[in-house]
């Protein structure tokens, strides 16, 4: 008796494509990630370049006052900044990720679409056209 479950794949679309030129939600979905990301790391960027910019006044020795004042609010800024540069570099790898998931899929498409159209160009004694 043959199993009429059926199984859920990542790569494979699970139903059939009527529609092979409409796009997949990761052809949106990837660069959108990974340009959210690299949008955030230039954020990131910019802030870092400031904190190194007032690093650079505390190692006045007429500022003493100014130093202790700062320092907090350099290693406060410190404390967050390395951990959402690391998220941000993750959402880039993930916005990748996501787009050559996307590319497979619609590879995975093509092969199915070649499936069903094969069959019908081939001659019924099994010579080509």
């Amino acid at each position: 008796m043959a199993s009429t479950t059926s199984t859920l794949s990542i790569t494979r679309p699970n139903a059939p494509v009527s529609d092979y030129g409409k796009h997949t939600w990761q052809y949106y979905a990837g660069p959108a990630i990974a340009l959210t990301a690299v949008m955030l790391l230039a954020v990131l960027f910019v802030i870092t370049a400031v904190i190194a910019d007032s690093v650079s006044q505390l190692s006045d020795p007429a500022r003493a006052a100014v130093h202790a004042s700062r320092l907090g609010r350099v290693q406060a800024y410190q404390a967050w900044l390395l951990p959402a540069a690391v998220a941000a570099i993750a959402l880039t790898k993930l916005g990748i990720a996501v787009t050559l998931w996307g590319i497979v899929r619609r590879l995975w498409i093509r092969v199915e679409a070649i499936k069903e159209s094969l069959p019908a160009l081939v001659k019924p004694h099994g010579g080509a056209l």
